[in-house]
């Protein structure tokens, strides 16, 4: 999953190839990926960053796992902690035209103190939203993981031949798993603070964004009741999230359906999760998959085309997959890490945030050439929505009419500054 972190380089990708489009001698039909293109990642892995991407654009997470553990990151793109590090407002006092005269003065660490500091805190951060861990019998060993691009299913492979499938569901906010051929021995659902505490001696001590505690989370109140299980996490500034996670046996098969939900969706989130996983576990995984592909069906034959090179190819699909997972009209846009947020215990690196340069710019400037314009919508909509920011921004910090966007900021258009990057 490193290759997930660097995705918005590789976008590059995207633009060159489709103006290869330009000289195409004969028409071209857009087709689906072929099944020799998807994405099939050896076991065991051991980090959440080599992870299957999976994602719906709200929500996100990470296939992965050894033996006979398999493990489901999760994550949405909406959970942030905005509390500002430091002075309030401080780029009304730290202006650009101030600056610009201690630059010119020589004052150099003067003025990268008063624009990096707001910069050093903890928060505001991008959130994750934990783990679920399934431990399957000790004889279960998984081969592989695969993405299947076509459908946008993540897909674990056993020695034994049994599988485990995921869907991030396209048209419903919820995750569905189907685990045929074996029956779980337990399903564990963790928090981040959980995963801190296990990883605290390892991964977290070394993370370049803090750890979870840092945050002053009072810990996650779970509940379990017949075949679900639940936490609700409090945050910042009145937010809370549930991640939901129901099962149901039917016959050889064992479903799993994950809903996470916030205060920002309803008051009563607990029951809106309990809603949401009811529905798709009534609907089945076959049920629910074939609106899923539909969606993605969609998604695919917008555009395509067609590599000579194999290796070329297959990552322009898998590039082009990451708008369809991570990216939707009525979600946020992808920030540094999309919808795939550090799970490690610790917070995102650069706190996941909205770095507006090469990253944002890299990411979004190929939906266009490729058709995707529902993904594109994704960005364009979040910085309309908070354009009243943005001119606050032009006006205090720049002295000057219109809008400016910050060029590091969090979900709800803060300026975070960082090394002069504002």
């Amino acid at each position: 999953m490193k290759r997930i972190i660097v995705m918005k380089y590789i976008l590059l990708l995207v633009l060159t190839l489709h103006l290869s489009c330009v000289f195409a001698q004969k028409k071209y039909s857009p087709e689906l990926p072929k099944p020799n293109h998807n994405l099939i990642l050896q076991a065991p892995i051991n980090t959440w960053d080599e992870a299957v991407p999976l994602g719906n654009g709200l929500m996100g997470g990470l296939l992965w796992g050894e033996n006979n553990t398999i493990r489901l990151s999760l994550d949405r793109g909406d959970l942030w902690d905005e509390r500002t590090n430091g002075e309030p407002d401080w780029w009304k006092k730290y202006t650009y035209k101030k600056g610009a005269k201690l630059i010119g003065q020589g004052k150099y660490e003067e003025v990268n103190d008063q624009w990096d500091k707001p910069y050093g805190g903890v928060t505001p951060t991008k959130l994750s939203a934990g783990r679920m861990e399934i431990q399957l019998p000790v004889s279960e060993i998984v081969k592989n993981f695969e993405l299947n691009l076509s459908s946008a299913e993540g897909i674990a492979h056993f020695i034994s031949n049994s599988e485990i499938k995921v869907i991030y569901c396209a048209t419903e906010p919820v995750v569905l798993l189907s685990i045929k051929g074996m029956i779980p021995n337990r399903v564990n659902l963790l928090s981040n603070m959980d995963i801190y505490r296990r990883n605290m001696q390892v991964e977290a001590s070394i993370s370049s964004g803090g750890t979870m505690e840092k945050l002053g989370y009072p810990e996650a109140v779970k509940g379990k009741l017949d075949n679900a299980q639940w936490y609700i996490q409090e945050a910042a500034d009145g937010l809370k999230y549930c991640v939901y996670v129901q099962s149901r046996q039917i016959q050889n098969e064992t479903l799993l359906a994950i809903a996470i939900t916030t205060t920002n969706d309803t008051s009563d989130f607990l029951s809106l999760a309990k809603q949401r996983c009811a529905l798709a576990l009534g609907k089945g995984y076959e049920g629910a998959l074939k609106k899923h592909k539909q969606w993605w069906e969609k998604f695919w034959l917008q555009s395509s085309i067609s590599i000579p090179d194999e290796v070329v190819q297959r990552q322009y699909n898998l590039v082009q997959y990451f708008y369809g997972a991570a990216s939707r009209a009525d979600a946020p846009p992808m920030p540094l890490q999309g919808v795939w947020t550090a799970d490690n215990g610790s917070l995102p690196p650069w706190k996941g945030d909205y770095h507006n340069d090469l990253n944002t710019q890299m990411t979004y400037m190929a939906y266009q050439e490729s058709g995707r314009f529902d993904q594109g919508l994704s960005y364009i909509n979040y910085l309309w929505d908070r354009r009243k920011v943005f001119r606050d921004f032009a006006k205090y910090f720049y002295e000057t009419d219109g809008l400016a966007c910050p060029g590091v900021m969090s979900y709800a258009g803060q300026p975070l500054g960082g090394w002069g990057a504002v």
